[in-house]
């Protein structure tokens, strides 16, 4: 393994204080966490020269982590991007949040509420050359991982879709009303680092045809039924409604997924790592997903998962641990006070209260 490798894996792993998730330059750690993940992507010289990372985390209520909340940061990273590219990433996440908005499907709650809240797998989507179906789901239980490819005719469908809509649109948009860090790199080529929640609640004037959600839910045809299919020997084991909920959201959220970018990605890979089984639900606090746009250089992905999995099961781990830590103070500080509480009141009243409460001196204060 190369120096500059090993280099990076010690940063990633470098120790943190249990409840770092509630410090107050958690963001900006959180960030240099991302481009640390981004550095050992590229230290292993993927032939892909256009890729891009992002990471999310969950903000449980209780130690249930039955209900909660995503965070509000979301690190999102592209690199050898092009000046014009640069604004196709900024217009797909104003785009993103355009689709479909009522329902919000944001790639983080792929992990909350469509997929993997039941199931403790990974999502890997890919271009397939030569799929005479539009597409094809199998099911690797041995990495606990559901690989769903699609034909050349989805992607050129998308792309076509995507410039009409750009083309259409992006004369009308204020580019800078989000704070877009541009880096130059390899020449004319950019590094691009953003927040991807910050375009969730920026109203933008994107025209969209109303077709266009008839026209995805084309595209996603038959998808449900091919991942039902795929897992069917672990969905018999759930409930009716959970099947159904993967059949209704799953290809929805897939093909939005599909949207992030100067352009669709050939391949698309949600990692989201799972600590604990908590009331039959798969919890983790931590999710990342890597994109590229170009070339797929299958060892190297290999070799880049054997490194990353385990960091990023280590980094889910922390998070998931840090609420829990959090959660235990409170309980503990809350018991703590209630045993005072309840040993001062029956102090009081049996070493102070009862004794003086005598008929006569009950019957002098009523005078």
């Amino acid at each position: 393994m190369k120096s500059d490798i090993i280099e990076t894996i010690c940063k990633i792993l470098n120790a943190q204080k249990i409840d770092f998730i509630q410090s107050e330059d958690f963001e900006k750690n959180f960030m240099d966490l991302a481009f640390l993940f981004v550095s050992l992507v590229q230290s292993y010289k993927l032939q892909s020269k256009k890729a891009g990372v992002a990471y999310t985390f969950f903000i449980p209520d209780d130690a249930t982590f039955s209900s909660g909340k995503w965070g509000d940061i979301s690190p999102t990273i592209f690199w050898g991007m092009e000046n014009e590219e640069v604004k196709r990433i900024k217009f797909s996440c104003y785009l993103y949040y355009n689709i479909w908005p009522d329902e919000n499907l944001a790639y983080t709650i792929l992990w909350n509420e469509k997929l993997s809240r039941y199931l403790p797998y990974n999502l890997e989507i890919r271009m397939k050359n030569d799929l005479t179906d539009c597409w094809e789901v199998e099911f690797k239980k041995e990495h606990d991982l559901i690989r769903i490819w699609f034909s050349e005719r989805i992607y050129s469908d998308l792309s076509q879709k995507f410039d009409s809509i750009y083309n259409n649109n992006n004369k009308q948009i204020n580019f800078n009303n989000v704070n877009v860090k541009v880096e130059k790199e390899d020449g004319e080529l950019s590094k691009v680092s953003f927040n991807f929640r910050d375009f969730r609640d920026i109203k933008s004037p994107i025209s969209i045809n109303n077709k266009l959600e008839q026209e995805l839910g084309g595209l996603a045809n038959n998808l449900g039924g091919k991942i039902v299919g795929a897992l069917i020997g672990e969905i018999c084991k759930l409930e009716n409604e959970i099947t159904q909920k993967l059949l209704k959201d799953l290809p929805k959220t897939i093909l939005k997924l599909l949207l992030i970018g100067p352009s669709p990605p050939k391949f698309l890979r949600l990692i989201s790592p799972k600590q604990y089984i908590i009331n039959n639900n798969y919890v983790g606090c931590f999710a990342g997903i890597l994109r590229i746009y170009d070339e797929i250089d299958d060892n190297t992905l290999q070799e880049i998962y054997k490194t990353a999995l385990p960091l990023l099961s280590i980094v889910g781990f922390r998070f998931t641990t840090s609420y829990f830590y959090t959660f235990i103070k409170n309980y503990a500080l809350r018991s703590a006070v209630a045993a005072v509480m309840a040993r001062n009141m029956s102090h009081n009243i049996d070493s102070h209260i009862t004794p003086r409460a005598t008929v006569e001196a009950v019957r002098k204060r009523l005078k």
